[in-house]
């Protein structure tokens, strides 16, 4: 091999004359159909599939991503979890393990929250039906507030409010197909849902 020599101060090296001349190339391909790999001087892409452009690395073809936002008033009285109406994701086929972050945001509060002082719980959770585990999970009573405080009368007001609770992860998922999909139960009473949201990306395909 070669030694690597550094140029003098006063010499200007092009990428032609850096190349050796047999190594210069237009395009480059390797295997056909779905698996073709195609290197040109404007990016890499494999099958129809544009991994890099002119731009640089093309986020949408290699983090494939999913998104759900409900705003539906829901309630439930089930002390086991259910599925939540319509709060499912786009299903995705994995061929090797793949790094995955996924979220859930729910706004939530039990309408017996500190009532009779058992403080009930909500909850809400991200189930992988793959095997059926859950992947995110939140759960809240709601919070409680005191105002108009009157402090010579020693009086004052209270009422519960829903809590908004945000919960990612980011884990290795096996090869099979997947999907994610959103479920709430109580521990008693009835709880209330304001807002869900839901989500994925996959990190790298």
């Amino acid at each position: 091999m070669a030694d690597f020599v550094l140029p003098q101060s006063n010499e200007i090296i092009t990428p032609e004359s850096s190349i050796p001349q047999g190594q210069q190339f237009s395009e480059h391909s390797a295997g056909g159909g779905p698996n073709k790999f195609l290197v040109t001087k404007n990016g890499l892409s494999i099958g129809n599939t544009v991994i890099v452009d002119s731009e640089g690395l093309n986020s949408l073809n290699n983090f494939p991503s999913d998104t759900l936002f409900d705003g539906t008033n829901r309630t439930t009285s089930s002390t086991t979890y259910t599925d939540i109406p319509g709060a499912s994701l786009t299903s995705f086929t994995l061929v090797r393990s793949t790094r995955i972050l996924t979220y859930i945001r729910a706004k939530i509060i039990h309408d017996n929250f500190n009532d009779d002082g058992l403080n009930y719980t909500v909850y809400c959770s991200l189930l992988d039906t793959f095997d059926n585990s859950i992947t995110d999970a939140v759960r809240s009573g709601g919070s409680w507030v005191v105002d108009n405080i009157n402090f010579g009368a020693t009086s004052y007001s209270s009422y519960g409010i829903a809590q908004e609770l945000v919960s990612i992860s980011n884990d290795l998922y096996a090869a099979g197909t997947h999907q994610l999909k959103a479920q709430y139960k109580v521990d008693g009473g009835t709880g209330d849902l304001f807002e869900l949201q839901i989500g994925y990306v996959i990190l790298g395909i």
